[in-house]
């Protein structure tokens, strides 16, 4: 069996206009990310952690020194299924 995923025109289209650039973050980094966020407190997915992941492992120019808010999202994932991917 063959899966294709694509994303949907509206979204598609949307990206095109307001995209301006992608950064990459490793599973690895997004695991450690929600180990992180999880030993303060906060229960987060992997998709939720991935802008703090990029955040904490310097692939954001010019934020030294500022203030910068993530947006922390999803936490639809069990505690087993935290246990899993957390070591």
């Amino acid at each position: 069996m063959i899966l294709l995923y694509f994303t949907g025109n509206l979204t598609y289209r949307c990206c095109r206009k307001y995209v301006e650039d992608v950064i990459l973050v490793s599973d690895e980094e997004i695991l450690t990310c929600m180990s992180r966020l999880f030993d303060i407190g906060l229960k987060a997915e992997p998709s939720g952690c991935a802008a703090m992941a990029a955040i904490l492992n310097n692939k954001i120019p010019d934020v030294a020194g500022k203030n910068v808010v993530v947006l922390i999202t999803g936490s639809n994932v069990t505690l087993s299924e935290m246990s899993s991917y957390i070591k």
